[in-house]
């Protein structure tokens, strides 16, 4: 009986310490999510664009 409550004390702590570092990686997932979509981007995007030049006409 004894070794039984022991299976299931370890057991036990052995869930509750996987699930700590689930939850732990869930966080760094949710920070690194968090910071790619905060970042701003590397080239801003300009607001108006330069006009194509006009083709010329033929003669």
């Amino acid at each position: 009986m004894k070794a039984i409550v022991t299976v299931l004390i370890v057991a036990v702590l052995g869930l509750v310490g996987y699930n700590v570092y689930l939850n732990q990686q869930v966080n760094e997932l949710a920070d690194s999510v968090e910071s790619a979509a905060t970042m701003p981007t590397s080239t801003p995007v300009d607001p108006k664009p330069e006009p194509a030049p006009e083709p010329e006409p033929e003669p």
